[in-house]
């Protein structure tokens, strides 16, 4: 049976260069998601917060 390293023993470090061209084509999807980011759970709670009071007014 072999024996498995345990802990940082087998693990090689990754380089920034390695993590940026991981990450690169990520990047365009967050430059799109985040400009929705405020508004939009803004408007969900505002949405809630009326249904909530609709319903409170109907009983």
């Amino acid at each position: 049976m072999s024996e498995r390293p345990t802990g940082d023993a087998g693990q090689m470090p990754i380089s920034r260069r390695a993590l940026f061209a991981y990450a690169l084509p990520a990047m365009p999807l967050a430059a799109l998601g985040l400009p929705l980011y405020p508004p939009v759970p803004t408007g969900y709670t505002e949405a809630l917060a009326q249904d909530a009071l609709r319903a409170r007014i109907r009983q």
